[in-house]
């Protein structure tokens, strides 16, 4: 699952998902290292690119802590209300171990599902950096009472890279409605509340200029890119005057900037349709300026944090004078969760595109209505379209 993932099935319960962005299995259950006889399973976070220490991990559906270990290297959690998971449907309850930070958790602290629940530490007796997790069924932490990681979470959109040849699952059931209704997205992409009423004020006038220049459904992510940009404060809440190669705040006027704005966006999701790339290259061109699609689209064709950053440090930052590669601190809870603390000087922001996820909804949220494909869709224009194939296609489950 990704950050703020929520995935909710048809009978309104919610579907137990896997906690971390990537699988990458290092022990099963009953290995002799350690696992004795029990269904534990190990995870580290790693790909091609490398192994990622105190890599984040979220809450596999609503839950609250009900146990903490008593050598502070583990925490256990429990689900707040009957969920749906591989084996059928019931209350879970999830032991994690090894983080680090496991003594700052408190008895009946509670998480959404999506929330950060954690990282993968060295806690405890551990030989590096990893998640222990441990699954049982029923509302109480009773280990005769478990069942594998594989019977108790779907697997939808975690990038699998090591399965240890676990027969994991997905479920193509996340069309529960959330709090009854789909106010936003049309039940593709939807803002959250961490946006601002600032930003929500701006929503006619966004609504009117996207429809005005042949991109409607295009409102609820530029809502989002807002917030990120400047949570609707100042004259040019878009920051739109850069891309018309202006100084920084030329612009004064949020009307003004909002117009400049979804013009910026829309030519960014021309080119990235031109260099069929993912959607949330669309969102970082938005940052780096028109040039970044035609680079992801020569390496891949989606956006990774790798990547951007080697475009903000080698393409970005010298373009504005800094040759050198100097960093400064960049801290927040997406860049602490992320463990990219540091940003290049005059080099953008290369996690723009997740801090955009931070203030949108995924999966069980964005499907909760539907997928928002009817007839009348088809018939939009090409960009529009595309718009829309993007968001069904490859926001739903961020599938980043």
């Amino acid at each position: 699952m990704k950050a703020g993932q929520k995935s909710v099935g048809s009978n309104g319960k919610q579907n137990a998902l896997f906690p971390m962005e990537v699988m990458y299995v290092t022990q099963g259950p009953g290995d002799d290292y350690s696992h004795g006889k029990s269904k534990a399973v190990d995870y580290t976070y790693r790909t091609n690119e490398g192994k990622v220490n105190r890599a984040p991990y979220y809450a596999p559906s609503d839950c609250h802590v009900i146990h903490i270990g008593t050598a502070g290297d583990g925490v256990v959690w429990a689900s707040d209300a009957e969920v749906n998971y591989p084996g059928g449907t019931g209350y879970l309850v999830y032991m994690v171990w090894h983080d680090n930070d496991a003594p700052s958790f408190r008895i009946g602290e509670t998480r959404k599902q999506g929330d950060l629940l954690g990282h993968t530490g060295t806690a405890g007796n551990v030989s590096g950096d990893h998640l222990h997790m441990e699954i049982y069924t029923g509302s109480a932490f009773d280990k005769s009472k478990a069942i594998n990681n594989w019977e108790g979470l779907f697997i939808n959109d975690t990038q699998i890279v090591n399965d240890y040849g676990f027969p994991w699952v997905t479920t193509d059931d996340t069309t529960g409605n959330i709090n009854g209704s789909c106010p936003k997205g049309d039940g593709t992409f939807q803002l959250n509340d961490k946006v601002n009423a600032k930003v929500r004020s701006f929503e006619d006038a966004m609504k009117k200029e996207c429809e005005a220049q042949g991109i409607p459904e295009a409102v609820v992510p530029l809502l989002a890119l807002m917030m990120v940009e400047s949570g609707g404060e100042g004259g040019d809440p878009m920051q739109s005057s850069e891309s018309q190669g202006w100084a920084m705040n030329t612009i004064k006027d949020p009307m003004m900037s909002i117009h400049y704005g979804v013009k910026h966006f829309k030519e960014s999701l021309e080119t990235s349709k031109q260099y069929n790339v993912d959607i949330w290259t669309t969102f970082q061109q938005y940052n780096y300026g028109i040039g970044y699609a035609k680079y992801i689209g020569a390496n891949g064709g989606k956006n990774t944090i790798p990547l951007a950053k080697a475009y903000s440090r080698d393409v970005v930052a010298p373009s504005l004078g800094n040759t050198s590669g100097i960093m400064v601190p960049y801290v927040n809870e997406i860049s602490i969760a992320l463990g990219e603390t540091m940003r290049y000087v005059n080099g953008g922001n290369f996690l723009y595109a997740f801090m955009i996820q931070y203030y949108t909804t995924g999966d069980g949220s964005i499907n909760a209505c539907g997928n928002g494909t009817t007839e009348g869709d088809k018939e939009k224009d090409i960009i529009n379209d595309y718009i829309k194939q993007l968001l069904s296609d490859q926001v739903n489950g961020w599938k980043y």
